[in-house]
Order: C-alpha cells, then sequence, then structure tokens
C-alpha cells in the first residue's frame, strides 16, 4: 500500500505511538531497502522501552501467568472490586479463551459500552502484542539510516534506560 500510494515520491515520515513505534521501526527497515527516505517520529516508543515496561508492570514467570495479569490489570480498570475474585478464576483455567470467557462474562455490563465482541478483539490484541514483544529481537539486524525524534513523557515510567530509550543502538 506505501509503494503503491508513493510511486512519485521516495521521502516518507512515520508518526507511531508505543506500540506502533516497533511497526515504525520495521516498516522503516523495509522501506530504506527499497530506496527511500525515512524520518521517524517516536512517541513514548521504542524496543526497549516497552520490552522494560512490560518487565516492570507485568511480572511473569510464564505464559499462563502473562495472560491471568493481562486480564487482571483489565479487570482492575473495570471493576476493581472483582479483582482478587477473578484472579483465583482465571488460576483454574487452562486458556487464553477460557479466562478471557469469565472477565466477558462475569463484568457487569460492560462499563465502556463496547460490544461483547469488541471487548474480546480488543483483550486479545493486547496479549498478542505483548507476545510479540517478547519474541522481538533486533540483535543482528542492521541499524536504520532514518533520523529519529522521541518524544517522551517529562515523568518517565522507566528510569533504567538511557536518554535516547536505547534508540541509537
Amino acid at each position: 500500500y506505501i509503494l503503491e500510494k508513493n510511486q512519485s515520491r521516495k521521502d516518507i515520515t512515520f508518526i507511531a505511538y508505543s506500540f506502533g513505534s516497533l511497526v515504525a521501526i520495521e516498516l522503516t527497515r523495509m522501506l530504506e531497502a527499497q530506496g527511500f527516505n525515512v524520518k521517524l517520529i517516536l512517541i513514548d516508543g521504542s524496543p526497549a522501552w516497552l520490552k522494560t515496561v512490560k518487565q516492570q508492570q507485568l511480572i511473569s514467570e510464564s505464559n499462563d501467568a502473562l495472560e491471568t495479569n493481562i486480564l487482571v490489570g483489565i479487570v482492575d480498570m473495570l471493576a476493581p472490586t472483582m479483582s482478587a475474585e477473578l484472579f483465583i478464576e482465571f488460576k483454574k483455567c487452562k486458556s487464553w479463551e477460557e479466562k478471557l470467557d469469565i472477565l466477558l462474562e462475569r463484568v457487569p455490563g460492560n462499563p465502556l459500552g463496547f460490544s461483547v465482541e469488541n471487548m474480546r478483539n480488543m483483550c486479545t490484541c493486547l496479549y498478542r502484542r505483548l507476545q510479540a514483544m517478547d519474541n522481538y529481537d533486533v540483535s543482528g539486524v542492521s541499524l536504520i539510516k532514518a533520523p529519529i525524534v522521541l518524544l517522551k513523557s517529562m515523568l518517565s515510567m522507566v528510569k533504567s534506560l538511557p536518554e535516547d530509550y536505547g534508540l541509537s543502538e
């Protein structure tokens, strides 16, 4: 799509936020290989930043624990008084789908006004993105040439990363 829409020009700027930064970096890598000049504007996002936030916010020793932690985090936002009870229920489940069914059945009245199908898709999308971050490995790939502008919060959730969130690596 990008190539089709930009046949007459070779300069592209991507603006990406959070997880979208990974997508923008990978698109940049592909487009640079085809001769495009790319500029990146990243808002609170880099591979190292995302992995660090996940490790700090969702401490999980297994995929099963990650699933449970994600759903408990969602319950904490939607129906905090149910978190402890649903945590116990989630621990009894054998699959993501089973846990997700419990969340969708038990959280009262869908406080965000989304359909059950949309809630299911949003939860699963979040889960898959977190899995993708675990599997994302930039070691051994060539550096991109694109200049990067990093916009970040003054109050960062992550203190252990370099000023550029590891983007120069």
